[in-house]
């Protein structure tokens, strides 16, 4: 998927499943973002994505599909 793809769901609760076939479900982020100003691991990182809930960072071209979940 394409960055401008991707982002589009920042914010969101979404399900997000990855190339190598893990998926991952909670509130969308991104790292050196204001939500992860708490946490130092994620302000390192640049251009990566993860979800609240998991501790697994991922960069955009391992996404092959996100779903917005809607409640």
């Amino acid at each position: 998927m394409t960055r401008s793809d991707v982002e589009q769901y920042l914010g969101k609760q979404a399900v997000v499943m990855l190339w190598s076939g893990d998926s991952y479900t909670g509130e969308f982020h991104k790292t050196r973002d204001k939500s992860c100003e708490g946490d130092p691991n994620l302000m390192i990182p640049k251009n990566y994505y993860f979800c609240t809930g998991s501790n697994a960072i991922f960069r955009c071209s391992h996404i092959r599909r996100i779903l917005e979940v809607t409640r």
